[in-house]
């Protein structure tokens, strides 16, 4: 993330011709990273900065709350889900595959009740 690094860089000892070729290079590598989403260039926005519009559900056994940013649907921490499903979720296997790979363990907390 770049804007935790406090360190002020010093600018390089290059001629104008080099500094402009390091320049465009530079700009084609950020290019490139984003098309592939490998976001590694990109200044991260500080919670006071970003203009968030959080999406809620509640429910019988799960509590959760996100948002969407370019990167997709990010759900927040401290949220809740039930480990089990009722058998008519269109999404059934999707959910178990992310279980599975220990995908929303990371992300939320799992109810048992």
């Amino acid at each position: 993330m770049l804007n935790e690094n406090k360190q002020i860089p010093k600018v390089p000892n290059l001629p104008e011709y080099q500094r402009d070729s390091m320049d465009e290079f530079f700009e084609d590598v950020k290019f490139l990273t984003s098309f592939i989403g490998c976001n590694i260039f990109e200044i991260i926005k500080t919670k006071e900065q970003q203009d968030l519009h959080l999406f809620y559900t509640t429910g019988r056994g799960y509590n959760a709350k996100g948002y969407y940013n370019a990167s997709g649907f990010t759900v927040l921490k401290g949220s809740m889900i039930k480990k089990d499903s009722v058998p008519s979720l269109n999404w059934k296997v999707k959910r178990e595959l992310l279980i599975k790979r220990k995908y929303i363990p990371n992300k939320v907390q799992i109810s048992t009740k």
